[in-house]
């Protein structure tokens, strides 16, 4: 499973990319991600899905039918490429039954961040690309899956 921050267009054309790679490795992938919206225009599939503030409750927390879906699940491996900081996407990972959760952390959020995760990865703030308007999320999220590729596939074999 997949957990991201959606970019404004919900393009996620980094996360499109890794389901891809992932599938043609004949690995099953679903992947959750939140966009910053009162709503979404893209459409949810059984493997993509997004939630908006419409599926929040007023602590930013996702409301008890996208947790009751997202527990119906199991997953041998979380990867969360989203910043520790962010609410809804913490939650979907803290509500993931998986074996083996995986995910960044900054120095700015070592301390709280790590104990989420089984395998983290600790970054400096500027060592991570600048998240910004045209591209969104996308050169942060290649960046990460780039890092961590190595460490899973050492992990498969």
């Amino acid at each position: 499973m997949l957990i991201f921050d959606s970019d404004a267009m919900e393009r996620n054309e980094a996360i499109k990319n890794i389901i891809v790679d992932l599938q043609e490795a004949r690995k099953r992938v679903v992947a959750w991600g939140y966009a910053d919206k009162k709503i979404i225009n893209s459409p949810i599939l059984p493997t993509f899905n997004l939630i908006c503030r419409a599926d929040l409750d007023f602590m930013m927390r996702p409301k008890k039918a996208v947790i009751q879906a997202l527990q119906e699940m199991h997953f041998d491996c979380v990867i969360n490429f989203s910043d520790a900081r962010s609410i809804p996407t913490t939650h979907l990972l803290l509500n993931t039954d998986a074996d083996c959760k995986i995910g960044y952390v900054t120095s700015l959020n070592a301390t709280s961040g790590s104990s989420l995760y089984d395998f983290s990865i600790c970054y400096a703030e500027d060592e991570l690309p600048q998240v910004d308007e045209e591209d969104g999320n996308d050169r942060r999220i290649r960046h990460l899956w780039n890092t961590l590729l190595p460490y899973l596939q050492t992990i498969q074999s």
